[in-house]
């Protein structure tokens, strides 16, 4: 199946059971290129009988929610007693320029680096395009809360008030280039945002909407001419 995100994947593997089929899988590319492949782990894994079937050039971790993912230390106890062992890289983002830098880093570890720079080179043109309309037609901040989580309710933090920023929007009550922290809803309330967004972690939109409907009613009902989202 194609990503609606990434046209660029030709295959996605996910749900119960992915790990049993990724080998097969990988193995048919391998067979193809004699180059680098990399492969995104979501879950931790126990056994180690994939890996050693695998056998990756390279791995990318995160060390920026231990939440969310599994991070550095369990990936190398995961992989220590391989034969063929593979290269750990981090990639741990603060701000959305580090964001940016973890583009160099996964094409360099991979003989790409032009590449990035020329992914980069666009999308750094497609910023500046948006702000100059943002100046060009005079547009006010818009007073934005991000929600990072629900239960409790998350503000966002590290790289995403940069992008709500980018994007025309301000986050007073968000924690940039930090760990997200807990705040009350009736913190929310009395900020009174333009915009709420509820984004938690790993939630399809549709879970999100779900989840959320206390919450989105609340929005509405204190300010009804408030726009609120739900995002993945």
């Amino acid at each position: 199946m194609i990503h609606k995100n990434f046209k660029n994947i030709d295959k996605v593997v996910f749900g119960r059971g992915s790990f049993d089929n990724m080998a097969g899988i990988l193995a048919e590319k391998q067979n193809e290129n004699d180059g680098f492949f990399l492969f995104v782990v979501d879950n931790y894994f126990e056994g180690k009988e994939l890996l050693q079937r695998i056998q990756p050039d390279i791995i990318f971790t995160q060390d920026v929610c231990e939440v969310c993912q599994i991070d550095t230390a369990c990936t190398a106890a995961a992989v220590a007693n391989l034969k063929k062992q593979p290269r750990l890289i981090a990639l741990t983002p603060q701000n959305l320029d580090d964001v940016f830098e973890t583009a160099v880093t996964v094409a360099t570890a991979v003989g790409k680096e032009e590449a990035a720079y020329r992914y980069l080179s666009a999308l750094k043109k497609k910023k500046k395009d948006i702000l100059d309309a943002l100046r060009f037609y005079k547009m006010p901040l818009k007073r934005v809360t991000l929600m990072e989580w629900i239960e409790p309710i998350y503000n966002c933090g590290h790289w995403i008030p940069f992008q709500l920023a980018q994007a025309g929007g301000i986050d007073m009550l968000s924690n940039p280039g930090g760990d997200s922290i807990v705040v009350p809803w009736e913190k929310i309330i009395r900020y009174n945002p333009e915009v709420l967004v509820i984004a938690a972690c790993g939630f399809t939109i549709a879970r999100a909407r779900d989840s959320n409907s206390a919450h989105l009613s609340a929005c509405l009902s204190a300010k009804p001419e408030s726009r609120c989202f739900a995002r993945n």
